[in-house]
C-alpha cells in the first residue's frame, strides 16, 4: 500500500475515479448482459458488444493504473499508451463485425458512438506517439549532459 501511495501521490484522485468508474461501469454492462439473457430470445451479438465493452475498458483501467507518476517519460508510459489505443481499436473491429449480426431493433440506436471510440483509440497512440519523441529527447539530453 505505501508503494501505490508513492505512485498515485502526483494523480491526486485519478486512481479513486478510475476505481469507481470502472467498478459503475462493469455493473451496468452485466446488467445489460443480464437483461438481454432474460429475453426469449437473447441477442448473442448484443451480448458480445457489451461483453467487449467491459474486457476494453477493463484493460484501459488497467492500463491507466499501470502509470507511474514518479517516472513517466519512460518506454514503459510508451507502451501502455500505445497498447491501449491498439486495443481500444482492435474492439472496434471486432464490434464493428458484430454490429452486422444485431437482431434486436432497439438496440441499434443505442450503438452509434463508434466514432467517439475510434477517436480515443487513435487519441491514445497519438499520446503514446508524443511521449515516445518526448523519451528520445529526454535520453539525447542526457547523453549531452
Amino acid at each position: 500500500m505505501k508503494e501505490w501511495k508513492q505512485r498515485y501521490r502526483d494523480m491526486g484522485n485519478l486512481f479513486w475515479v478510475v476505481i469507481v468508474i470502472l467498478t459503475l461501469v462493469v455493473v451496468t454492462e452485466l446488467y445489460c448482459v443480464a437483461d438481454i439473457f432474460r429475453q426469449e430470445e437473447p441477442d448473442k451479438a448484443l451480448t458480445g458488444i457489451y461483453g467487449l465493452n467491459i474486457v476494453c475498458l477493463a484493460f484501459v483501467c488497467v492500463q491507466v493504473l499501470r502509470l507511474d507518476c514518479r517516472k513517466l517519460l519512460t518506454r514503459r508510459t510508451v507502451r501502455i499508451f500505445t497498447s491501449s489505443g491498439l486495443a481500444v481499436l482492435t474492439y472496434m473491429v471486432v464490434r464493428g463485425h458484430l454490429d452486422d449480426y444485431i437482431t434486436t431493433s432497439d438496440a441499434t440506436d443505442a450503438l452509434h458512438d463508434s466514432a467517439l471510440i475510434y477517436l480515443l483509440g487513435f487519441l491514445l497512440l497519438f499520446v503514446g506517439e508524443i511521449v515516445r519523441r518526448a523519451v528520445r529527447i529526454k535520453e539525447e539530453q542526457d547523453l549531452t549532459i
